[in-house]
Parts: C-alpha cells; structure tokens; sequence
C-alpha cells in the first residue's frame, strides 16, 4: 500500500564548499556526460525553524514543508 511506503520521513543532507580552483573542476569534468536538464523555480517562506516550498517545473509543482536549523555550513532538512 501506499501508506507503508510514505510512513519514514524523508532527509535531505545540503553541503556548500568553497571552491578555490575552478579551472581546475572544469578541466576534471570536461569528459563528464551530459545526462539532462531540469527546470524549476523554489518559492521559500519562512516560519522560524520551519520552512515552506513552493517548487515549480513545466509539468507540475509541489508545495514541501521541511524543517531545518538557521545555521551555516552543512545542514540537514526533515520533510
């Protein structure tokens, strides 16, 4: 059922680094392969630790609610 596959909340793990030597990443990826595009637009309102998504694409959007810390650096979201 659906509802077994729903039940485990999701978690998404955002890392921002400080790249010093950006030739050098664009030289390592030059043989990468280009895999796909993908559109969209992220609408945020916050309400304390509390954030509100409004993500849209071509064909569809989705509202998320997710809650994470106002730190900096790495920081993980509960949705």
């Amino acid at each position: 059922m659906l509802h077994d596959v729903i039940t485990t909340p999701m978690r998404n793990l955002e890392i921002k680094v400080r790249v010093g030597h950006l030739d050098e990443i664009k030289d390592r990826l030059q043989f990468a392969q280009y895999k796909d595009r993908l559109e969209q637009v992220d609408t945020y309102y916050l309400l304390g630790e509390k954030r509100l998504k409004i993500r849209q694409e071509k064909i569809m959007s989705e509202l998320i609610f997710y809650v994470r810390s106002l730190q900096d650096g790495t920081r993980e979201s509960r949705y």
